[in-house]
């Protein structure tokens, strides 16, 4: 534009010129013609004008040209370095998020996909992290109108480790931002909590202290709690345990509970009735795990002791140490195999619910004279915490666990153990209780005697595998199995001991990790998200002619009246929150210490709610699910839906992402998680409504149970996961719907293209979807996750069922039907 300015006024300037050349000639040459005498003198004249002005010509000239160079040399120069620094910017962009690995794996618009319009494609860093997360999941040789779940989570199941899903990955990627705020060194502007923290986690990961001084540190101080471990004893005959004098299965009891390591039953306070106590027995939850703890073979108890003689530093001989080792597993298998016919892990069995004080259920338990005296046991848990129950204290307690309790206490005596023999094999227990309660919520490898742990931890179930591979001995590959990360392991094990409900350490662990990690937009998109969600589900229930109108109007005003909300508060977001939160404890380097001394304060803080009124708990009722989960939950009975931080991490959710990716995963969620009101709604209806509901489910479940047979062999109930997989579809059914929506009014990023995808924004909803649940499990675990919920690659498949799906890809037939070969029958078993 310069350039052209200049020119534009060089042209000007020389026609003015010209033109009064002209003039001044003209007039000459008149006049000449009147005089001609004064011919010649003007001539001259006119030709010494006409040089001079050739002159200033040619000197503006080249002042022109030098100036236009300079400045196409200086345009020439800006334009370059654009391009360059545009080339650099794509460069860091391919290396970052595999742009060019997603140049060579883009998908060809084959026949069985759906005809895309001329779309753009979204060429944010988001949205090529997006695509290439996408391109590691697919198998792009299986059709997707042929079997959805390969082809949506066939490079994942090849590549991915097992028991690794989306989910996991979100609070691995969670546990990983945290560790890398308290991995630093302590400043001297850090509150007293935030030091501890820092001291906590940086324990956690001093691993040469660990290996060389926990064992020591461990021991001693269990020794002032519970006495010595007499596995570790030289002297079989101490005084400590040849009288009784010394011993007290009571006060061992309660000084467990203390200590966060409860082994036979809890208390904690109703969520939804601060007026009651609830005990809840540590039965089949943890105890299903405990069976395969201790071995309960001749065989394997042999490799055992051997095992432990061999490996761990013990001053006994091999045979009384092997005396000691047999008196404590006879000892588990009363307390972790009783009445195994009764207790079958994994089941869940109608429960009636009672309400005891605690003098009645001491009468109950010590009706035949057992060994454990109720009273004794609540009277010593009062010394160390403020809350106290007395004799009339009510407890609400199911009849199966005080029948388990009364079992339980039964069979412990009726081994008929002399009192030395029985106190020796209880502390042998007790101390392997504690060592394992101490490794469950860490993950660690390296941990108090772990030698001696993990042979007795996992030997049962490694026996059992050993038969099908002829291994000699199972116990070899331990450092192989326990190849994890460490950072991620210490995270872990400090969220499990500062989450304290209505405490400043809770606090402080989420404004530390929240004001850094999280936006207050989140918050806002999301609860935009949901408000469009209940509009559609709405939309969508009114339309159910099978459902009565009464139905539809207490669905619609029970919606209306959810309250939805975020697992913290926005003061969590305040700078003016105070800064020097102190701690009534002293942490030191010792990793073992540190958990244990935490383990006794965060008991007794929550101890100290339980029974009593928490007015503001129950209102905010944030406390009822940490904010760390990847999940979300509703409570009927509070009719309130929580969102925790946790599932708003990638790559469940980005805020960045196209729309359409959001409404697959979060927004599916979201509405899965409604329809579990509409669900209990419809248990109530009125009997045709009721019982049409029903029909629907019952199809669902014989589908199901058909499916898992075929794939997996053996046979189930799935009366508990049935409401699962109606939801998991519903939700997807209301999502898909909501983001149609979207799109048609031009939502932001609602119909952008992902780059190096061939597919459309419809169908990569779909993909992304499935591609929640691509989770590679072994068949023991199956077995256990579908008891409660639906296995994953059902959860994918089905949603093939869906109409919208069929349209989207343009399948001729039924994907699911052709795959799993059911028969659904004349009605569609999903809402119309």
């Amino acid at each position: 534009m310069i350039l052209s300015y200049l020119l534009e006024k060089k042209l000007t300037l020389n026609y003015l010129r010209m033109e009064m050349t002209k003039n001044v000639s003209t007039d000459i040459i008149l006049r000449s013609s009147q005089s001609n005498n004064d011919y010649d003198p003007q001539v001259a004249m006119l030709n010494n004008q006409k040089n001079q002005n050739a002159k200033k010509s040619s000197k503006l000239y080249k002042k022109l040209i030098v100036l236009s160079t300079i400045i196409c040399i200086v345009l020439l120069t800006l334009l370059v370095h654009t391009f360059y620094n545009l080339a650099q910017t794509k460069a860091k962009l391919d290396k970052i998020v595999g742009k060019q690995d997603i140049a060579n794996r883009q998908l060809p618009n084959s026949r069985f996909f759906a005809s895309i319009e001329s779309k753009a494609e979204c060429k944010t860093t988001a949205c090529y992290k997006a695509a290439n997360f996408m391109l590691n999941n697919l198998n792009q040789s299986i059709k997707p109108c042929e079997n959805f779940y390969q082809f949506a989570c066939g490079t994942w199941l090849d590549e991915r480790p097992e028991e690794k899903d989306h989910f996991t990955m979100a609070y691995e990627k969670m546990l990983k931002d945290l560790s890398d705020l308290v991995k630093k060194q302590i400043e001297h502007t850090d509150s007293g909590i935030k030091k501890s923290l820092k001291i906590y986690y940086q324990s956690c990961t001093n691993e040469l202290r660990i290996e060389e001084q926990s064992d020591k540190e461990f021991l001693d101080f269990m020794a002032t709690k519970i006495g010595t471990w007499p596995l570790v004893n030289a002297k079989n005959q101490t005084s400590e345990y040849s009288t009784d004098s010394l011993f007290s299965m009571e006060d061992r009891l309660a000084t467990l509970t203390l200590l966060r390591v409860p082994i036979f039953f809890r208390f904690l306070s109703d969520d939804f009735n601060h007026t009651k106590i609830l005990m809840k027995i540590l039965f089949p939850e943890d105890y299903c795990r405990l069976q395969r703890f201790f071995p309960n073979t001749t065989i394997a108890k042999i490799h055992v002791i051997q095992y432990f003689h061999e490996k761990s530093d013990f001053k006994l001989s091999e045979e009384d140490f092997g005396k000691q080792i047999d008196e404590m597993l006879e000892l588990a298998h009363k307390v972790y195999f009783i009445r195994s016919d009764m207790y079958r892990c994994g089941v869940r069995s109608p429960r009636t619910t009672l309400v005891k004080t605690v003098s009645e259920i001491d009468s109950f338990i010590n009706s035949n004279e057992t060994l454990f005296n109720f009273k004794s046991f609540v009277s010593l848990l009062n010394r160390k915490t403020s809350t106290k129950l007395d004799l009339n204290t009510q407890v609400v307690v199911s009849s199966q666990a005080l029948a388990y309790l009364k079992d339980l206490f039964s069979s412990m005596k009726s081994l008929d153990y002399p009192k030395l023999k029985f106190q020796r094999a209880f502390s042998n227990l007790i101390y392997f209780h504690t060592l394992y309660s101490l490794i469950k919520p860490s993950g660690l490898f390296s941990t108090p005697h772990i030698n001696l742990l993990l042979p007795i931890r996992y030997y049962h179930s490694f026996f059992e595998y050993d038969k099908h591979v002829t291994r000699i001995n199972p116990v070899d590959n331990f450092e192989m199995i326990y190849k994890i990360d460490r950072e991620q392991s210490c995270a872990f094990s400090m969220l499990y001991v500062f989450s304290i409900p209505d405490t400043d350490e809770q606090r402080e662990l989420q404004s530390l990790f929240l004001t850094r990690k999280f936006d207050k937009m989140i918050k806002n998109h999301t609860y935009l998200m949901l408000r469009k969600l209940i509009n559609t589900t709405i939309d969508v229930v009114w339309k159910q002619k099978w459902i009565d109108d009464d139905t539809k109007n207490t669905v619609m005003q029970n919606l209306g009246r959810m309250e939805h909300k975020m697992v913290f508060s926005d003061n969590i977001f305040d700078k003016k929150r105070n800064n020097r939160l102190e701690m009534n404890y002293n942490l030191t380097f010792s990793y073992v210490i540190n958990k244990l001394v935490l383990n006794e304060f965060s008991y007794s803080k929550e101890f100290d709610l339980v029974g009593v009124e928490q007015t503001s708990r129950l209102r905010n009722k944030q406390y009822m699910i940490d904010i760390f989960e990847a999940n979300l939950m509703y409570f009927k009975e509070h009719n309130t839906l929580l969102m925790p931080a946790g599932v708003l991490i990638e790559p469940i959710f980005s805020i960045n992402n196209p729309i359409y990716l959001n409404y697959a995963t979060i927004g599916s969620f979201l509405a899965h998680e409604l329809f579990h009101l509409i669900d209990e709604e419809l248990f109530r209806a009125k009997q045709e409504t009721r019982a049409f509901y029903i029909e629907k489910l019952e199809c669902l479940r014989k589908n199901y149970v058909k499916y898992v047979k075929m794939n997996y062999g053996y046979e189930i109930e799935a009366g508990e996961s049935i409401s699962e997989q109606i939801s998991d579809t519903f939700g997807v059914l209301v999502s898909f719907k909501t983001f149609l929506e979207e799109s048609a009014q031009k939502a932001y990023m609602s119909d952008v293209m992902l780059p190096g995808i061939g597919h459309s924004p419809e169908q990569l909803f779909f993909m992304r979807y499935a591609q929640s649940y691509c989770r590679k499990r072994q068949l023991n675990s199956v077995h256990q996750f579908e008891q409660f919920h639906v296995i994953h690659e059902f959860r994918s498949l089905q949603v093939s069922l869906i109409p919208e799906f069929t349209d989207v890809f343009k399948c001729n037939t039924n994907v699911f039907y052709n795959l799993t070969q059911l028969i659904l029958g004349q009605k569609n078993p999903y809402l119309d």
